[in-house]
């Protein structure tokens, strides 16, 4: 992950996970009761990290990582503001994460995978309250 400045051009920050693979989605984030930035990344290995960067401070500090959720590749991630909460695609299934005002992430559903489609992408609607779910192979909804 490469975070630059826009506003100048300035390269902020690199981070890299040598041990879990490619990264391959990567999502903004909010903490509950906070206004620090921050952002979750997924990984080839399934993992979810969690990275925020507190105050005026330049560089994003590490949080938290989870490494339960998916047997294979992120492939999407997705952020609901209005409960706080993440819903992410790998290994084939849709699962969704509530996020702590810590940076902590606790599976809520997941979803299992199914053998004739496969999950690639993920939005939530209706301000949170109802997740999509896109299906690869069926094109399904």
């Amino acid at each position: 992950v490469i975070v630059w400045n826009l506003t100048t051009g300035e390269l902020v920050q690199s981070i890299q996970c040598p041990f879990n693979g490619a990264i391959s989605a990567v999502v903004w984030i909010h903490l509950r009761d906070t206004k620090d930035t921050c952002f979750v990344f997924g990984c080839a290995d399934g993992s979810l990290h969690v990275y925020r960067r507190k105050g005026a401070n330049l560089s994003f500090e590490f949080v938290s990582v989870n490494s339960e959720g998916h047997d294979g590749p992120i492939e999407d991630l997705c952020f609901d503001p209005v409960h706080c909460r993440i819903a992410s695609v790998g290994g084939g299934h849709p699962q969704v994460w509530k996020v702590s005002s810590t940076g902590t992430l606790t599976s809520m559903l997941k979803i299992s995978a199914s053998k004739e489609a496969i999950a690639r992408n993920v939005f939530f609607a209706n301000e949170g309250m109802d997740l999509l779910v896109f299906y690869l192979e069926t094109h399904e909804m």
